[in-house]
């Protein structure tokens, strides 16, 4: 069984046939969705949890009487930079699946004529 997925912009209309480029775009779509839906409702624990995995000492527990990356920066930068990230990510692997597509759709007219 095929997966597909129609895309149409403007004039173009877009047929994604392979289940792969299917279960991709789902696949990201829908874990930076998950990860900027959780961001949201609980920041604090999902900036613990990236640091937990990221690092391996605590060297990025910081004290906010005495680091001033804490005065200089208030918590609301630190979610607004990764859901930012997380739209720039999602967007990207969006762009370079249709870019891939379309070049896979462009070889494939190139070989039946």
């Amino acid at each position: 069984n095929k997966c597909y997925l129609f895309v149409k912009f403007d004039n173009i209309n877009l047929i994604i046939e392979d289940s792969i480029d299917v279960l991709a775009l789902h696949g990201v779509g829908g874990l930076i969705g998950i990860i900027l839906v959780a961001l949201l409702i609980g920041f604090r624990w999902i900036f613990y949890l990236f640091h937990i995995i990221s690092f391996d000492n605590d060297l990025w527990i910081l004290d906010p009487r005495k680091d001033y990356l804490i005065k200089i920066f208030e918590e609301i930068f630190f979610m607004e930079a990764a859901i930012l990230i997380g739209i720039l990510t999602l967007s990207s692997s969006l762009i370079f699946l249709l870019f891939s597509n379309i070049i896979n759709l462009y070889f494939k007219k190139d070989q039946i004529e």
